[in-house]
């Protein structure tokens, strides 16, 4: 006989309430997605825990069963129950037993228990403790997070690596097998790589007529970037001949700059960016991703087509993070030979206008308020879900946050819950760039009462759409222009079942309706779960290092 279920049903730590306010005794095991574990109970007493983490602490001890002491018994319970209580999501069993032996699953588990068992309403108030002690922690590194003008994903990536074999996909000289590398960007079909040619000399071309852009190209401006000045002057001589304006740059200050001037021109801009270019501090080879990221601090997303000569895994997922969704290979091999190497690069030109002509179909499948299609939304959930649940700091899941939410809505706030207020963090969609976003944000203090959906959102935890928005709007008229939102949407980010983020949305700028936010939603249930995770994490680090320093000889 037992019980069991799923934790997002019946959370573990009021599974615990239950079991020790009935005084029973079993088994409970734990399981989800991050990890696993059981725990140990006799009338309603915690006798042992284990997790997914303390097992390699628990494998030390049982090589010297003699040697542990009673407070490492205890440490390893709070360690393991601070864990599973962390699981946000996962199923549970509760396995009833007239008497707890002393194994479990056929391991001796004598040595690790304590024989009169811990009272759980004891752990589980320390338990709470903590917890409120790591939420105003994390409310602090939130806040602290956006305390500088730009965020620092929009700023250079330190870590990103600088050695040229380090993007290298096979052994040097030789460029990367395109299907291969196609299907390493996972985002669009194989493409074909720019074909080496195999000529020995080539004939001078005869004057070309210019051509007229299709339908479907005419009125695009191109601006390409790239350090290698041969490159850029192919390029833009094959693409005008096609009938296109075309820019150039050499590095990526410059290139933004003319995107920037080219945007605010009013004109439809396409950019041909060179992956490997120094960056404006000369720390690093990865200019494309710096002028990416530039244009994005100037709430500029427009199509880029990424060129490169090789992709490693870590390159590739910094450019999907970026937006970027198509690529072309340059020619390599025939560097040497001008003449080879011209023909090459008049063969990629080929290949980029392909390409262009992709992303601009692409591009037809977004919405009029900058939104992706639906496969492509899809496609960019899951690369920013892989991103959540990569290592770093709580900073960064409040900036996947923003930059999610930014492909379902028009304009956005995020607000940190804290001591009864709302407190702005930064935003987007209503200023002319993301630092003054930023900076209006951060002026911005509401009550949480300012509006019954405010209450209702940030009490439940639920997501709230607002039909009736004038409230909402009035609050936020220090930072955000009316606007003509035909409503708005508040969605929570939980931490430990409490809002501690709450984002504001709508679509104030065209007013049309907020559509489908089913994605953003299941995202933003996940950016709660990351943010305990990344937490306790570092908590479980701390309490095993405290441990083994115990244990350290001399000590």
């Amino acid at each position: 006989m037992g019980l069991k279920g799923q934790l997002e049903d019946l959370p573990l730590i009021d599974m615990l309430q239950i079991i020790a306010f009935s005084k029973k005794s079993g088994y409970l095991k734990v399981g989800g997605p991050a990890g696993r574990g059981a725990i140990v109970i006799e009338n309603g007493r915690i006798l042992f825990a284990f997790s997914w983490s303390t097992m390699e602490r628990v494998r030390e001890m049982a090589r010297d069963p003699e040697r542990i002491r009673p407070e490492e018994k205890r440490e390893n319970i709070e360690a393991a129950l601070r864990e599973l209580v962390g699981l946000r999501e996962g199923s549970f069993q509760f396995e009833l037993t007239a008497e707890v032996s002393d194994k479990l699953g056929g391991v001796e588990i004598k040595p690790f228990m304590i024989p009169q068992g811990i009272d759980p309403q004891e752990l589980l108030l320390d338990l709470a403790v903590e917890i409120d002690n790591e939420r105003r922690e994390a409310t602090s590194l939130l806040e602290l997070a956006f305390q500088g003008d730009i965020p620092a994903d929009l700023e250079e990536l330190p870590d990103e690596p600088e050695a040229e074999d380090e993007l290298a996909a096979g052994p040097p000289g030789e460029p990367m097998e395109a299907p291969v590398a196609a299907e390493l960007i996972g985002l669009v079909p194989a493409m074909e790589a720019p074909a080496e040619s195999e000529t020995a000399a080539a004939a001078p071309e005869p004057e070309r007529q210019v051509e007229t852009p299709t339908d479907d190209m005419q009125g695009f401006t191109i601006v390409v970037v790239d350090d290698e000045p041969l490159v850029t002057a192919v390029l833009k001589q094959e693409l005008e001949a096609k009938g296109f304006c075309v820019y150039v740059a050499t590095a990526p200050a410059a290139g933004a700059e003319i995107v920037r001037m080219r945007v605010a021109n009013g004109e439809n801009v396409l950019a041909v960016v060179d992956l490997k270019m120094p960056t404006s501090s000369g720390r690093s080879f990865y200019g494309g991703f710096e002028l990416i990221r530039r244009l994005k601090r100037h709430d500029i997303d427009l199509p880029v087509l990424l060129m490169v000569e090789s992709l490693s895994d870590k390159a590739r997922t910094r450019a999907r993070t970026l937006g970027v969704r198509r690529i072309v290979y340059k020619p390599t091999l025939t560097k040497p030979d001008p003449v080879l190497y011209g023909a090459d690069l008049r063969d990629l030109a080929e290949t980029v206008h392909g390409q262009l002509r992709k992303l601009v179909e692409d591009q037809g499948q977004t919405t009029a308020s900058g939104t992706r299609g639906d496969a492509g939304r899809i496609d960019f959930l899951a690369t920013m879900t892989r991103e959540l649940v990569a290592p770093g700091g709580t900073a960064d899941v409040s900036r996947l946050v923003l930059q999610v939410a930014a492909q379902f809505l028009e304009r956005g706030l995020l607000f940190v819950i804290k001591s009864g207020g709302a407190r702005g963090l930064a935003g987007f969609g209503f200023s002319a760039n993301a630092a003054e976003c930023a900076e209006k944000a951060r002026s911005l203090s509401l009550d949480v009462g300012v509006t019954p959906a405010f209450v209702e959102a940030i009490g439940t935890g639920t997501t709230q759409i607002v039909t009736a928005v004038d409230g909402l709007r009035r609050a936020l008229l220090p930072v955000m222009e009316p606007g003509e939102p035909s409503g708005a949407v508040l969605i929570p980010v939980l931490y430990n079942r409490a809002t501690l983020l709450l984002l504001y949305g709508d679509n104030g700028m065209s007013g049309k309706g907020l559509g489908d936010l089913g994605g953003l939603e299941l995202f933003m249930a996940q950016a709660g779960m990351a943010l305990e995770n990344k937490l306790l994490h570092r908590s479980v680090k701390v309490e095993q290092t405290e441990m083994v320093e115990q244990l350290e000889p001399g000590t």
